[in-house]
């Protein structure tokens, strides 16, 4: 059986992993309010489908939402696109 399409590509995603990836985030921005130093986040993302879920919720502001939900007013979050782990990593050293 053959599957057709973006619908399979995003139907395939492994959940557990976007769920994770969410739930670290919050995780980021909840102790950002404990320092009271740091009020941004900064998600890096690639090009892809399996960058999808990052892409929606960039869109839907879904960290912001979140963030106020949870208490934590002015959280600023910033999306990068820098494609390829070894920019990332270069990104994170630099501190950039």
């Amino acid at each position: 059986m053959r599957a057709r399409g973006i619908a399979f590509a995003v139907s395939s995603l492994p959940l557990g992993s976007v769920a994770l990836a969410i739930a670290t985030a919050i995780t980021i921005v909840a102790s950002a309010s404990a320092s009271a130093e740091v009020g941004q986040l900064r998600i890096s993302r690639g090009f892809g489908v399996h960058y999808l879920p990052l892409y929606v919720m960039e869109e839907k502001r879904l960290l912001q939402k979140r963030a106020l939900a949870a208490g934590l007013d002015g959280v600023e979050v910033e999306y990068l696109l820098i494609d390829g782990g070894n920019h990332i990593n270069d990104a994170v050293l630099a501190r950039s």
